[in-house]
């Protein structure tokens, strides 16, 4: 696969749009909590037998756990078109914490540009496998050769970002 590196201003170039995928996401997500808290409660009540349908609550039941598979479908592909779709990554505990890795070149290697959510600008960077932990200060010298593409760009087999794949037909807002 050959993916292109992000350079510094097309990762801040994003940032506004990011912030707009995370308000839709904490939407998708707030309703995925509604429901599962109200399974929740209804498994508590009837346990198993709630799924008999005989029992009182079981067309709540089944309405209930269908809007949690919306709730997850619509997240899921919001995700996959909106990050992943764009070339990004999503770490463990991104989606939680509002971070995003940016996949870029320095001096030969592929690293990520990191920004967590409420950031005004990209001022951070790290290994590939450094994560949150090991971010470092982004400094004007890293700016400069960031992204480069008058180089040539190493094996993107190093970075764990799903393919990039054609968008959904269907669009989920």
């Amino acid at each position: 696969m050959s993916r292109r590196p992000f350079t510094v201003n097309q990762a801040n170039a994003m940032l506004p749009t990011l912030e707009e995928i995370f308000e839709r996401l904490d939407n998708h997500r707030a309703t995925w909590t509604q429901h599962h808290e109200r399974l929740q409660m209804l498994d508590a009540m009837w346990g198993d037998a709630v799924e008999e349908p005989r029992n009182p609550d079981h067309e709540e039941f089944l309405g209930e756990r269908s809007q949690l598979q919306e709730a997850s479908e619509a997240i899921e592909q919001v995700v996959k078109r909106d990050l992943f779709g764009q070339g990004l990554r999503l770490p463990s505990g991104g989606l939680e914490h509002g971070i995003v890795d940016f996949p870029t070149t320095l001096e030969g290697r592929w690293v990520y540009l990191c920004w967590r959510r409420g950031e005004i600008r990209i001022t951070h960077w790290h290994e590939i496998d450094g994560g949150f932990r090991g971010r470092q200060e982004l400094m004007d010298e890293h700016v400069i050769g960031m992204g480069r593409m008058d180089e040539d760009v190493p094996d993107d087999s190093v970075i764990d970002i799903p393919p990039i794949e054609s968008p959904p037909d269907d669009d989920v807002r």
